[in-house]
């Protein structure tokens, strides 16, 4: 009877772990490309909502940012668990003007993968 019961009970784990881990691999490479990342460009407005609607598959979260001593908003955009893109504001505050490129993920047209930081 306790083997009825791990199993009744192991199957429903297993097919949420499978259903977590599709909805994860569900995110393709960005492609990095002189009009933007991925969904974002110059005309992305600089919202959390805004920045995560242009990068399904990835978790967009806030933070900060240092330059010359002064603080700066920012988006961490995170695939399992690690930051792959950091988006900054453009100077009017208001839309995107920068990605930083962190982490595994992005790639050009071609292929080629990169991690640089990317005026758009």
């Amino acid at each position: 009877m306790p083997r009825r019961l791990l199993a009744g009970s192991l199957v429903p784990a297993l097919m949420l772990a499978f259903t977590a881990l599709a909805g994860q691999a569900a995110a393709q490479p960005l492609t990095v490309a002189s009009s933007g990342v991925g969904g974002l460009g110059p005309d992305t407005p600089f919202t959390r909502a805004a920045v995560a609607a242009a990068l399904p598959g990835y978790r967009v979260v806030k933070g900060r940012g240092m330059s010359e001593g002064e603080p700066f908003p920012l988006f961490e955009a995170r695939r399992h668990g690690r930051t792959v893109l950091r988006v900054m504001a453009a100077r009017d505050g208001r839309r995107v003007g920068k990605v930083s490129v962190d982490g595994p993920g992005a790639e050009t047209a071609g292929g080629v993968r990169v991690l640089s930081l990317i005026h758009i």
